[in-house]
């Protein structure tokens, strides 16, 4: 089960079935312009790399941890 979160504009999933401090992201409540807005978190598609990295200090920001400290996946389709 998910639940939708909304934190100073930035919206994410979360569930109750994992104890674990967690977050699935949207696209909601970043800064990226264009083909990739808004919370894009891609560093290797061709956005800003500024936009990229003010995404994941937001999202880090969430959990109160710097993005030195962030644990991220990989996603394959």
């Amino acid at each position: 089960m998910f639940i939708e979160e909304n934190e100073n504009g930035l919206v994410y999933m979360r569930s109750n079935l994992i104890g674990a401090r967690h977050a699935f992201t949207t696209r909601f409540g970043g800064v990226s312009g264009g083909i990739f807005s808004s919370l894009n978190l891609g560093s290797n598609r061709g956005d800003d790399p500024e936009a990229v990295r003010e995404n994941y200090r937001r999202v880090c920001a969430l959990f109160g941890v710097d993005e030195d400290s962030a644990c991220v996946t990989n996603q394959v389709h």
